[in-house]
């Protein structure tokens, strides 16, 4: 049997944490979110949730650089812990617009555009359905 210094257990701990961290986060998405409040199917449905957004405000006529700024928004750590709480989707995303132009929606607000846009399923693709449903957004899907 060997001895292992310091050092060497201080690499073989860090290694083992490193190896659950990546089991976690790659295969254990509910494990993961519980644990570290992330996990990379997570972030693979937040992106499904931009192209969403991009989408419904792209075929409403809104000017590029003012989707890239609110889309821009999705990315702080704490969305995904709101999406996950009972707060209403459209709420959350409203809360995000503050401060970006969005004067050309032809007489409509942009938390109706947001609504009718996710709840239009022929729109959305069947990654897109189930990132939303995983988000815990299926009552949207279920409302239209």
């Amino acid at each position: 049997m060997g001895k292992f210094s310091f050092f060497g257990s201080f690499m073989i701990s860090l290694l083992v944490v490193i190896v659950i961290f990546f089991i976690l986060y790659f295969f254990l998405p509910t494990e993961s979110e519980r644990f570290f409040g992330l996990s990379y199917q997570s972030s693979k449905d937040l992106e499904q949730l931009k192209k969403v957004v991009t989408s419904i405000l792209s075929q409403a006529g809104v000017a590029q650089i003012s989707i890239e700024e609110y889309v821009a928004r999705f990315d702080s750590p704490n969305l995904h812990a709101q999406l996950k709480g009972e707060d209403e989707i459209t709420a959350i995303l409203l809360s995000l617009s503050g401060g970006i132009d969005f004067s050309n929606f032809r007489n409509r607000s942009l938390e109706e555009l947001l609504r009718e846009g996710l709840a239009n399923q022929s729109a959305l693709t069947t990654k897109q359905k189930n990132s939303l449903i995983r988000l815990g957004l299926d009552y949207l899907l279920e409302s239209h």
